[in-house]
């Protein structure tokens, strides 16, 4: 039984990489990889997946710096401390990209990391708050094109959106999910230009639900933005 408890205080686990848990020596101190402390362990595999992400997606390093920034001031105070690695380093990410108006979704991340959407978003809105974070004021001119892009629609079409989601936002919508009303606003710019994009097309390019989009195209089309 002696030589039981001595093997449990010598196991390091298998799942340390994905700092979820700490592995300890036979003389029951911290590993060498850990020996400065495990908030410190964990900030740097947060760091080490923000740079992992950056490249995936080609984010400039001005993002990648801010997000790392960022990851220092959330572990530093402890509020990310059960959140698995990758979601930390996600919602840190995505907490640098609407700071810097980089069109990256929550979609986006999740994907990249195998993650829930909702589960990031949750960390978003939780390093805002206690971090007292103002989100910025996204327009959505910057998805438009990105949409635009994604569904191959032509310059014309492309111009157009940007036009509608600008008369959209001085009409009041400005409060819309900006990958909701960029997509909205690329579909009706498709649909006056006679090109064929489906409302199911832009959705999926924008990340957020068919459902979504159209109840947008509805409050546009009200707004008398188009």
């Amino acid at each position: 039984m002696a030589h039981l408890k001595s093997f449990k205080r010598g196991f390091v686990s298998s799942r340390e990489k994905e700092g979820q848990f700490i592995g300890w020596h036979r003389n029951g101190g911290m590993n060498s990889n850990q020996s400065f402390g495990r908030r410190e362990w964990r900030t740097q595999l947060v760091k080490k997946e923000v740079d992992k992400l950056a490249m995936e997606m080609s984010l400039p390093d001005s993002v990648k710096n801010d997000s790392e920034r960022i990851c220092d001031e959330v572990m530093a105070r402890n509020l990310m401390s059960r959140r698995p690695v990758p979601v930390v380093a996600a919602s840190s990410l995505y907490t640098a990209c609407r700071e810097t108006h980089t069109p990256v979704t929550l979609r986006d991340l999740a994907a990249a990391t195998d993650s829930n959407p909702r589960e990031i978003g949750r960390c978003y809105r939780s390093i805002i708050n206690r971090m007292e974070i103002s989100p910025p004021d996204l327009n959505g001119t910057r998805y438009a094109t990105r949409v635009a892009s994604a569904v191959k629609a032509s310059p014309e079409a492309a111009e157009m959106s940007l036009q509608i989601v600008k008369n959209a936002i001085q009409r009041g919508l400005g409060g819309r999910n900006p990958m909701t009303l960029a997509a909205a606003a690329v579909y009706l710019a498709c649909l006056i230009t006679g090109e064929d994009s489906r409302q199911s097309d832009v959705a999926e390019a924008a990340g957020v639900s068919e459902v979504s989009v159209r109840e947008c195209i509805k409050a546009v089309r009200h707004a008398g933005a188009v």
